[in-house]
């Protein structure tokens, strides 16, 4: 939101900029709200859309077109994500298979 903010208070406008506010900001919105389904939904629901929000930000900086830093930032990011809901979501199935 900072990087919006103060580009256009420079008066620096350009459609690419936006795009990837709008991206981090929708992603970040999206991994969070996933995260906090853990809470009220079933085991193993919501890792998956994890999974996929974080490949979503690791290869949106292609699909966008932006460079370093802040492609590296949402690459390493990204992966950090999708490892930490497959390492939630293989949890979540030795916890059901040691409950039968």
């Amino acid at each position: 939101m900072n990087i919006f903010l103060k580009s256009h208070a420079e008066g620096f406008e350009h459609p690419a900029v936006d795009a990837i506010v709008v991206n981090a900001l929708a992603t970040g919105l999206v991994i969070v709200a996933l995260a906090v389904l853990e809470i009220t939904v079933p085991p193993r629901w919501e890792e998956p859309f994890e999974m996929v929000a974080g490949v979503w930000l690791a290869f949106s900086p292609y699909w966008l077109g932006y460079g370093d830093p802040l492609r590296t930032a949402h690459i390493v990011i990204g992966a950090f994500v999708v490892i930490l809901a497959a390492v939630k979501l293989w949890q979540d199935r030795e916890d059901i298979e040691a409950s039968r």
